[in-house]
């Protein structure tokens, strides 16, 4: 069982694994894996923390194993538990979550963050991306729906930009895009025709699964030229190989 926080009490007892009969599971194009998602939940609003460890421990594929009110206290619960997800919010008492996420990979290195935001913070979302966040969701927009696709896009690793912020985002990116230094230019250079393909759709927030589609491609090519495309950008994931494409003007739109 996850020891509790100091902010608030954390989940329940871990459940079994995932049964491919399960009902609720029916009908849902996700992958499925042996082990529960484990999950840990931080913002400064009390009463938002426990609506959405609520919504998340509803479906029996994912488990809400801690909730923090502070950044120090997601910290300390993702180093107890090694949770595969952490959705934070990009700010708690001021403070930015992009200084949080290093000192996440620090102690728990297979948790990926996903950050929740409002479409005003596109500004802060890009921190946070910039600082290795896998993902993000707006905090008007927290469906069921959108919730569980969220966090099976991150625990998969696929990239997951959900609701209203992502053209905030996008915008944002464009708009405030710094100019790129011969170093940067040079490694897109060395990425071939498809590579830059799948890494414009990547600048555009889209999933392996669309990916694929548009180009006539398998999920696993899809997913193979994108670790190619991390390799030779020289960055730690597909969400920072996302943001330096749109550094660079060749790769906005």
């Amino acid at each position: 069982m996850a020891r509790e926080s100091s902010d608030i009490e954390s989940g329940s007892p871990k459940r079994s694994k995932i049964s491919p009969d399960s009902p609720t599971l029916q009908n849902v194009h996700f992958s499925l894996r042996d082990e529960i998602i484990d999950v840990v939940i931080a913002d400064e609003d009390t009463l938002f923390v426990e609506g959405l460890a609520a919504l998340v421990n509803q479906w029996e594929e994912f488990e809400v194993s801690g909730k923090a009110l502070t950044f120090a206290g997601a910290v300390k619960l993702c180093q107890e538990n090694q949770p595969r997800i952490a959705m934070l919010a990009v700010r708690i008492n001021g403070e930015h979550v992009a200084s949080v996420i290093s000192s996440i990979a620090e102690v728990s290195p297979n948790t990926n963050v996903i950050v929740l935001a409002s479409k005003r913070q596109a500004d802060d979302v890009i921190d946070a991306l910039r600082a290795g966040a896998w993902g993000y969701g707006a905090r008007e927009e927290v469906s069921p729906n959108r919730i569980r696709s969220l966090i099976w896009g991150v625990a998969c690793e696929d990239i997951a930009f959900s609701g209203s912020i992502r053209e905030a985002l996008m915008n944002a990116l464009n708009a405030s895009a710094p100019s790129v230094e011969q170093q940067e230019l040079d490694r897109m250079d060395k990425l071939t025709e498809r590579e830059r393909r799948i890494l414009i759709y990547l600048a555009r927030g889209w999933s392996n699964a669309e990916i694929a589609d548009q180009l006539y491609l398998s999920q696993p090519t899809v997913k193979k030229e994108i670790s190619n495309i991390i390799e030779k950008l020289q960055v730690a994931n597909r969400v920072q190989a996302a943001v330096a494409a749109v550094r660079h003007p060749g790769f906005r739109g």
